[in-house]
Order: structure tokens, then C-alpha cells, then sequence
């Protein structure tokens, strides 16, 4: 799906603050909805809508909606990776239980509800891809720690054809200090930017 990425590099850059209804980023904006929509869970779930990746009935919403925020739980306790698999501090001990639940739920299942994919299951493979990442160049987290069904989810996933061309897009853009897990704030980016990720640079207010 073709879409525009707009990037602010500058904490003194505020003219979003004019269109965010909550004066903060991220935004998400398109011509049906007509307006700005805020907050990271919001945009999924309108996103999550528009590309049929939501629940068949209002039973399986609520328990996608609950994976989705599993998922969410994982990535709060990223740090844990670097304690290694065998930690047993009370946040490592958070995070295996959040990926024992993953686990479970998933069990020998492609995807974690139906026979294909749910916005759940693209946050989860975010979630675990990015703590691999975050592990390396250990070859893999999550078989170390025992979790090969998440492993091979991971695995299954990396190859349908829309995450590959995303993986392998030059306008992904890396992982950022903060988000490695190792007490930084600092949303410097780990490695360069890619040209194609900078290629188009507009300074006008975006229009609806």
C-alpha cells in the first residue's frame, strides 16, 4: 500500500503541534477519515480496520484487542535481553511470563486466531522480530530462552511476501537508541538513515 512518511528530527520542530489533537506524535491521516487521528493504539486499530486484519465477531475483537496488548507488554520489558535468557530478576521473570502466555496461546498454530493474519499477530512478529534484532548477534533470543514456537512464528512470518518487501525496504528505517533497551532516551538512530527513507523532504504543512 503506498503511503507518506513524514519524520520530525528536531525536538524544536512544533508545527504538528497545530494538526496533533493531543500536541504529540505519532499522527495518522488519510482521505476517508478526514481529520488527524492520535495515539500509537488507534492508529493500529483504524489501520487494522481499513485492511481487514480485525476479528470476525465481537468475541474474537476482544481477544485480538488482548493479544495486541500482550504484544505491547513484551516490548515494555525489551531491556530484559540483554540480561540474557537464564535472569531471574522480577522484570526478566515479567517478560518470560509475557512470552510463556505468547507462547501458549500460540501453540502449534500459524497465526495466533484464525488461518491467517490478525493485527494481533503482525504486532507480535514486531514485537519479537525487533527483540531478536535487539539480541543480536546472539542467533536467536527467543530459542535460546526456549520459546521455539515464537521463533518459528517469527520465521513463518519473515517470509510471507508483504513482510519481506517491507524488511527488505530501503525506507525502514533502524532500530533507535532508546528502543535497544539499554537506558537510553536518545531516539538517535543505531545506523545511518537510508537516502530513500530521506529522499523527499517537504517543509509545508501537510493538507487533509
Amino acid at each position: 500500500t503506498p503511503y507518506d512518511s513524514v519524520m520530525y528530527f528536531s525536538r524544536e520542530a512544533k508545527e504538528y503541534k497545530d494538526m496533533a489533537p493531543f500536541g504529540q506524535m505519532p499522527l495518522y491521516t488519510d482521505k476517508e477519515v478526514g481529520t488527524w487521528v492520535a495515539q500509537q493504539g488507534s492508529i493500529v486499530r483504524y489501520i487494522a480496520r481499513r485492511a481487514g486484519l480485525t476479528g470476525k465477531n465481537t468475541t474474537d475483537e476482544a481477544t485480538i484487542d488482548m493479544l495486541f496488548e500482550l504484544s505491547k507488554d513484551i516490548w515494555g520489558k525489551k531491556e530484559m535481553v540483554h540480561e540474557g535468557a537464564k535472569s531471574q530478576t522480577v522484570d526478566a521473570k515479567k517478560l518470560a511470563m509475557y512470552l510463556d502466555a505468547a507462547q501458549k496461546y500460540l501453540g502449534d498454530k500459524p497465526f495466533l486466531l484464525y488461518d491467517v493474519a490478525t493485527y494481533a499477530d503482525v504486532a507480535l512478529f514486531h514485537v519479537l522480530n525487533s527483540l531478536e534484532e535487539i539480541a543480536a548477534p546472539i542467533p536467536s533470543f527467543l530459542a535460546t530462552a526456549g520459546y521455539t514456537k515464537l521463533q518459528r512464528f517469527v520465521e513463518r512470518f519473515r517470509a510471507l511476501p508483504p513482510i519481506q518487501r517491507y524488511l527488505a525496504s530501503p525506507r525502514r528505517v533502524p532500530l533507535t537508541e532508546k528502543e535497544m533497551g539499554k537506558g537510553s532516551s536518545s531516539y538517535l538512530f543505531m545506523e545511518p538513515v537510508s537516502a530513500a527513507a530521506l529522499a523527499s523532504v517537504d517543509t509545508r504543512k501537510p493538507e487533509l
